[in-house]
Order: structure tokens, then sequence, then C-alpha cells
């Protein structure tokens, strides 16, 4: 080449790739990191009340067999009240049930939160590998660029032409095989996801009922009920029915209690009636559908099916035009600009150069 290379177009496509891998890994952490964040949250807040459930079903046990002793205490002072023990009886026995049916559910959860967990901290810096590759690949090569331009003078461009050959390998193929790789990857994850949400309720659902699923059938039902708002929900339910056996306790009481002869007796079987009533509410509201469907709502189709789908879709498309479009064009360009740059410096016309500085230098010194 008769004149020095120009490294402006080569400039321009490292700025735009450069750029591009930037604006990828901001619009992910936007979308998609905090779509993953917020459905690993929500789960966490279920976890949160299924322990709180939990709580409340021990404290619906301890207060059943106090109500028992208080009842066992009160009758010889009072016979009249032997009539209410079938009643509490039933609701201790119902109270009961209702421990055992949500003991394992917990657990059940745990085989949806923990992936999720897992996905969530290790998602922003796995997914974002590809574009972070990328831009060590334009770091690389605006560097040597710098420190070629900077010794224009030398035959540090013979140096450069040596770094790029050796980092073409080492550095910038496997860049672009990885970005290749992890950018169809995360399209299939996209497509499936995207496939998944075109009617999440029935998705969710059958895998649920799948075979391989087959001893979850009491957080089945749960879910159809609180999805579908169909199906009955045992818990609600059972609690319902426990409610029902207090309130004729404390009928009973209402009856009952001016034929004793010892009101403290009666005062005592009712101070624990109503103690009861409070743990019984805020299992109730815990399990209501008004309170859990929200949660469901929040992290499948607010969090997965819209910000999740769009922080991948994000990804996808800037990992392509900076690993798969610009990055191949800019090694490619690198390497054809190194090569002109050391045919230039070591040319006919760098040496013509060089040789009418030599015969002129004589003439200016005196």
């Amino acid at each position: 080449p008769q004149s020095l290379p120009s490294a402006k177009p080569l400039l321009f496509v490292a700025c735009l790739t450069f750029l591009l891998a930037i604006a990828g890994m901001i619009a992910y952490s936007s979308f998609g990191v905090e779509g993953i964040k917020s459905v690993s949250q929500e789960v966490s807040n279920i976890a949160s009340d299924l322990e709180t459930a939990q709580l409340q079903g021990i404290a619906l046990r301890m207060l059943g067999k106090a109500l028992s002793d208080t009842l066992n205490a009160t009758v010889p002072a009072c016979p009249l009240l032997v009539k209410l023990q079938a009643s509490i009886e039933c609701y201790r026995h119902i109270v009961d049930r209702y421990s055992d049916d949500i003991r394992d559910l917990p657990g059940r959860l745990d085989v949806i939160h923990q992936p999720m967990k897992t996905v969530a901290e290790w998602g922003t810096v796995g997914l974002s590998c590809p574009l972070i590759f990328a831009l060590l690949c334009v770091t690389a090569i605006l560097f040597v660029l710098w420190a070629t331009r900077r010794n224009a003078g030398t035959r540090i461009g013979s140096c450069g032409y040596c770094c790029i050959r050796i980092l073409g390998p080492l550095l910038f193929a496997p860049a672009i095989l990885v970005v290749t790789a992890a950018t169809a990857a995360e399209f299939g994850v996209g497509l499936a996801t995207a496939a998944f949400c075109q009617d999440p309720d029935t998705n969710a659902l059958s895998w649920l009922r799948a075979p391989a699923q087959t001893d979850m059938a009491m957080f089945y039902t749960l879910s159809e009920y609180y999805i579908r708002g169909s199906g009955s929900n045992p818990i609600l339910d059972g609690l319902w029915e426990a409610q029902i056996k207090l309130g004729e306790v404390s009928a009973a009481l209402e009856v009952v209690g001016p034929d004793c002869q010892s009101s403290e007796a009666v005062q005592n079987l009712t101070r624990t009636v109503n103690a009861t009533q409070v743990p019984l509410r805020i299992a109730g509201d815990l399990w209501s559908a008004d309170h859990v469907y929200p949660y469901y709502r929040a992290a499948v189709h607010e969090d997965a099916c819209k910000t999740l789908i769009s922080g991948v879709g994000w990804l996808v498309a800037f990992q392509l035009l900076a690993g798969l479009c610009c990055l191949p064009a800019l090694t490619g360009m690198v390497d054809k600009f190194f090569t002109r740059w050391v045919r230039w410096h070591n040319g006919p016309a760098r040496q013509g150069r060089r040789l009418n500085v030599q015969r002129l230098l004589p003439a200016l010194v005196p």
C-alpha cells in the first residue's frame, strides 16, 4: 500500500461491538435478572406463608389440647359441659388432620424453589458470559491498536500483527463459539418459555399431573383450586369444619353456662375458645384464594411470562448483533488492518521516505 492504512473503520466497528455488548448486559440485568429474582421472591413469600401456616397449626393443636384439658377439669364442677366433649374431640381431630396435610407442602415447594434460587444467584454472570467474552475481545483489539498507533515509528506493527494472530485461536474463535452456543441455548429456552406462556395455567397443572409427580396429589389439588378457581380446597374445608365445631362449643356454652354452678369454669372454657379463634382466622386468611392467587399471578403471568421473556429476548438479540455479526467482522478487519500495516511499514513507499529523509539531513545540517 502507498498510504498508511486507516484505523477509523476498525475503531467504528470495535466501538459498536463494545456498545452493543454493554447494552445487552444492561437490558438483561433490567429485565431478565429482575424477572428471575422476582419469581424467586414470590416463591419465597409463599414458602414463608407456609411456615406461618404450619406454626398456626401447631398453635391450634396446643389450644385444642388445652381446650380438652380445661373441659376435663371443668366437668366435675359442671357436669352439663360433658355435652361439649364430642365437639371438642372432633375439632382436635380436624386440627390434627390440617397439620398432617400441610406438613409435606414446604418440601414440595422446595422442588420448585431451590432451582429458582440457583438460577437467580448464577443467572446474572452465567448468561452474561458470552457478552463478557465479546467485551474482552474488543478490549484486546483496541489495546493492540492503541499500542500500534502510539509507536507508529517503530516495528511495533509487526508485534501487533503477531499478537492478533496469537489471540485469534486463543480468544477470538472461542469467544465466537461460546456466543453461538449460548445464543442457541438461550433462544431454545426462550422458545420453551414462550410456548409455556401461551397457556401457563394449563401447562403448570399438566406438569403437576405428570406421572413423575404422583406423590404431589395434594399439591395438585390445591394448585387447581388456586389457579383455575375450580375443585375443592381440603385445607380450607378442614378449617371451616373446625370453625363450625368451635361455633357449636361457643353456642353450647351460652346455653349451658348459666346453669353451671361454677361460673369461673365456664369463663375458662370461653377464654380458651376465643384464644383458638385467632390462629384459626390467621390460617384461614393465609389459605384464602384472595391471598394466594396474587403470588401465582405475579410470579407466572407477570414476571416469568413478561419480564423474563423480554430480558432473554433482548439478551439473544444483542448477542446476535455483538457476538455473531460485529465480532467476526471485527476479527477479519483487524487481521486485514495489521496485514496492510506491516506491508506498508516494510514496503518501498515507507523505505523511500526514509531514504529521502536521510539525503536531506546533510543539507539541513550546517
